[in-house]
């Protein structure tokens, strides 16, 4: 689409005013300049738009040079509020109708601008939000019957990619070669083919560069990727995955190609694993897996230019566009030109809707690294409503199915199971927080005394270059060095105090400061002691609650133990067992394989993780699997057994969802039962009510807990 503009929509409503407002900042957060122009606002409103109407209003132009849209005549102030109502009355839902509801209208009439006052400017807004600016000119045409509106709806549409929706042409494209498909020996489910068929379609009419793949765990998405590639004729297939899978995905190929299961050399040849050794025989591989954290490995083995696919499986563990993995993935992209990039995941959005920044980065080709930085500062929370808009904005590029709409799979239960132990004091709330408000005070302590010296410098710099009063600058200091002295619960206002920093040093302190060393100086010895709390919380419940939680679990076996094998034992197929502390999944296998029962163990240090899948899976005398739910969670089908205990689940349901669907998943013939040990207990112990510890500690405390 040469054709079209590129990054920027330039929208010129000029230059009465003289002036331009350029989308820096966040949608929420432009068209506030109010008029300068003296002698143009002495003059009355009627008069002002008479003026503009002769002049201005029938001129609407495009400056094929300089890719310009020249419109005239708009009121930002109400050209604000309609992309916010956009947004926030679900008006995003309904941009390909040709109104609103009753309710947006209402409301949209309820400030309905009179055309005298109108203004004239200039705007700049990034392509991305191409369809919102186009849909606000129809509605400005609609609401007041000018033909300019409909003009500058015009244009847009016909020069950006919402001109795909009435073109026809944008349809034919080069589609899947069906053929190729038989050389995969799986049959397709229709749900499969359904997206490899559909996507050169979607892909051309949104005018992306890739596409998110969102089936829920067990639904076959690696297999989906696969016969995509094939389908496309693609010859260099680069597969980004989490560590744990690397060998998975090499295994999973083996299988879904004939040819390969007849000749175990031409797989060999055909493939690359990063660290293992015997897949790395080949030195033009079709196939290059790499692992996430290990991406830049590679830069010197893909061929650029190439007909490229990359296949990102799991990328919601892309969510910062910070983080070198991120920028190490937006570079795979860009070193390879490759404008196939499927990105799959079954597990949602985890916190907030700037997490998805990545993944948009490697798909939308509009969505560059300004736009990103715009989106974050307008999306960087968590709310329903902007979950609701990111959902809503997005589902386009996101091709969803669930188990329910397209698998009847045997039942799913889920049971808590409640079992005691001979002692259970150590593992009572008021025994853990009283042992972490012991340990947080003597931390505390040590870097305070540590930092005393970086606290008297960062008070004496504040002092020296804060813009309010004497007082003010005394007041904020106090309350920085202030903790309380509840020794019981040793928490410092933490949320509060981050909120007086940014307010205090961002606003009163940074801004006088024209020295880059001394400001440099300042944010590093905000760092270190403002943030001492942190740090303090942080080493006091990693001192205190891994190690309570995994002798609690070790105990609830050890007490346990007859039930827990009786099941296992009485079980029609295998089981499953996982947990999140190493401790617990080494004494359990150990103790498990001590009473006869055959049992595997798959943790991080497990080397040959593919053949103690398959010993687990094939072996009759092993029973029982172990693992930590970190390393085995995603990627693997476990459907030969048909049973999973919990010595301790993941903190996000995402992540415990994706755990149960290692058994619960397409081959499964059984009913599935997942049970959820937790500590018997009249009192709040660590087993049942984890997070009043996680709200008890704070912000500061939630990033440090191993839950």
């Amino acid at each position: 689409m040469a054709d079209l503009i590129n990054e920027n929509l330039q929208i010129d409503f000029s230059s009465v005013y003289n002036e331009q407002v350029i989308l820096n900042e966040s949608i929420f957060d432009f068209f506030k300049k109010k008029d300068t122009d003296e002698e143009i606002n002495q003059k009355t409103a009627p008069e002002r738009f008479e003026n503009l109407k002769g002049k201005f209003f029938s001129r609407i132009t495009i400056d094929d040079k300089n890719k310009t849209f020249i419109i005239k005549g708009i009121n930002f102030d109400k050209f604000e509020e309609r992309l916010k109502e956009m947004y926030k009355y679900k008006g995003i839902q309904t941009l390909f109708e040709k109104r609103y509801s009753a309710w947006q209208e209402y409301l949209w009439n309820k400030e309905k601008i009179s055309k005298d006052e109108m203004k004239v400017t200039r705007l700049t807004v990034p392509m991305f939000f191409a369809l919102e600016i186009y849909k606000i000119f129809q509605d400005l045409a609609e609401f007041y019957g000018l033909s300019y509106y409909n003009k500058a709806a015009k244009m847009i549409h016909d020069k950006t990619w919402i001109s795909n929706f009435s073109n026809p042409e944008r349809l034919k494209v080069k589609g899947i070669n069906k053929s190729l498909l038989n050389n995969i020996q799986y049959t397709l489910k229709d749900y499969q083919l359904d997206f490899i068929q559909k996507y050169p379609i979607l892909k051309s009419m949104y005018d992306l560069d890739g596409y998110l793949l969102s089936f829920e765990q067990g639904l076959g998405k690696t297999l989906t990727s696969i016969a995509l590639a094939e389908g496309l004729a693609k010859d260099q297939v680069i597969i980004v995955c989490p560590n744990s899978l690397k060998e998975v995905w090499a295994l999973e190929i083996r299988n879904y190609y004939l040819k390969y299961s007849n000749s175990e050399t031409l797989w060999k040849n055909d493939i690359w694993v990063n660290g293992i050794a015997k897949y790395n025989i080949s030195k033009k591989p079709r196939f290059i897996i790499i692992n996430q954290e290990a991406i830049a490995k590679i830069f010197t083995i893909v061929k650029p230019y190439m007909n490229t696919i990359i296949i990102v499986d799991e990328c919601h563990n892309f969510r910062n566009m910070d983080s070198d993995r991120s920028k190490e993935l937006i570079k795979l992209k860009e070193l390879t030109d490759c404008k196939d990039n499927l990105l799959m995941s079954g597990t949602p959005i985890k916190a907030v809707p700037s997490e998805i920044i990545p993944a948009l980065r490697m798909i939308d080709p509009y969505f560059t690294e300004d736009m990103a930085l715009i989106y974050r500062k307008a999306f960087n929370k968590y709310s329903e409503e902007i979950t609701r808009v990111t959902r809503e904005r997005f589902s386009r590029i996101i091709y969803k199915k669930t188990k329910e709409q397209v698998l009847k799979l045997p039942n799913k239960t889920i049971i808590k199971v409640k079992l005691s132990v001979k002692d259970e004091k150590p593992y009572l709330l008021e025994t853990v927080r009283a042992a972490i408000a012991k340990d947080f005070n003597i931390e505390y302590k040590a870097l305070s005394d540590q930092y005393a010296k970086s606290r008297d410098r960062f008070e004496e710099l504040v002092k020296q270059y804060s813009g309010v009063s004497k007082k003010e600058t005394e007041d904020y200091l106090r309350f920085i060095n202030h903790m309380t002295d509840n020794s019981k619960n040793a928490i410092i206002v933490h949320e509060k105090r981050e909120a007086i920093y940014k307010q205090f040093i961002v606003n009163n302190v940074l801004p006088n400061v024209t020295n880059s060393a001394i400001k440099k100086e300042i944010l590093e010895l905000t760092a270190k002691y403002i943030y001492m709390d942190r740090s303090a919380m942080g080493k006091a419940i990693g001192k205190n609650l891994p190690p309570a939680k995994t002798n609690c679990y070790i105990d609830i076996f050890n007490n346990n133990r007859e039930w827990l094998e009786e099941k296992i034992k009485k079980n029609p197929k295998k089981t499953v067992i996982f947990t999140p502390f190493l401790g617990v999944a080494k004494y359990i296998a150990g103790e498990l394989d001590k009473d006869g029962i055959g049992t595997v163990l798959i943790i991080g240090e497990t080397k040959n993780r593919a053949d103690v899948i398959e010993k687990f899976k094939e072996d009759d005398q092993i029973d029982v699997l172990v693992a930590t739910v970190q390393i085995l969670s995603t990627g693997v089908t476990l459907t030969e057994a048909d049973q999973m205990f919990f010595f301790g689940t993941p903190y996000r349901e995402a992540d415990f969802a994706q755990a149960c669907d290692r058994i619960h998943r397409i081959g499964q013939t059984n009913d599935v039962n997942i049970y959820i040990l937790i500590l018997k207990s009249s009192k709040k112990n660590i087993t049942d009510r984890i997070q009043e510890i996680m709200d008890w500690s704070g912000t500061a405390s939630g990033e440090f807990m191993d839950i």
